[in-house]
């Protein structure tokens, strides 16, 4: 497993680079930005049409793939386009495509909530893969239930917005007392 050093980003930003190899060789997407601050790691891509971010939380133990409209903007600002629901989720997408799929990141189920998984490191969670195994499995979805998205074909996100009101929805109802001081609004307004 790649450490959690400089060195260890940019050996891990090589392997995300080799996972995700067809967005560049199919699609024509380019790397363009990645951070590391803390326990997360961000890689976004980019071609005409889609931007992806790539993020991980090497704490919590997960990777999660989010497709934006690009609109031509150089980067999705949160506050805007995800709370005019002009994007998707990879996990969103597969759950609507794929409902019998293996979920790709278990955290999506519980929308915040983590049995048994909180603050674990991808070794525990997963013993014996790689990393290069890890975002592999993420690009082999993206490349199978995601193609016409990374194509410029939004028609799905409309649906993944449903999917994710309902989620929240249903997270809102298990939990009606996560911000009692009403200092933080609904997760639905």
């Amino acid at each position: 497993m790649a450490s959690k050093s400089k060195d260890g980003f940019l050996e891990l930003t090589a392997i995300v680079r080799q996972a995700f190899s067809f967005l560049e060789i199919t699609y024509g997407f380019k790397l363009r930005k990645k951070e590391a601050s803390g326990r997360m790691r961000i890689w976004y891509f980019s071609n005409k049409k889609c931007y992806i971010k790539i993020y991980e939380d090497w704490l919590d133990a997960y990777i999660d793939v989010t497709l934006y409209n690009y609109s031509g903007r150089k980067a999705p600002i949160y506050g805007s386009a995800e709370l005019s629901g002009k994007f998707a989720s990879l996990d969103e997408i597969v759950s609507i495509r794929n409902p019998g799929a293996e979920i790709l990141n278990p955290y999506i189920i519980y929308f915040g909530e983590k049995p048994n998984l909180k603050h674990i490191v991808f070794e525990q969670r997963f013993p014996g893969d790689s990393y290069l195994d890890l975002y592999s499995r993420h690009a082999k979805y993206l490349e199978s239930f995601a193609s016409d998205v990374l194509n410029g074909d939004f028609d799905i996100v409309s649906e993944a917005y449903k999917l994710r009101m309902e989620r929240i929805e249903a997270y809102e109802k298990m939990h009606p007392k996560q911000y009692p001081d009403q200092k933080y609004p609904s997760l639905l307004t």
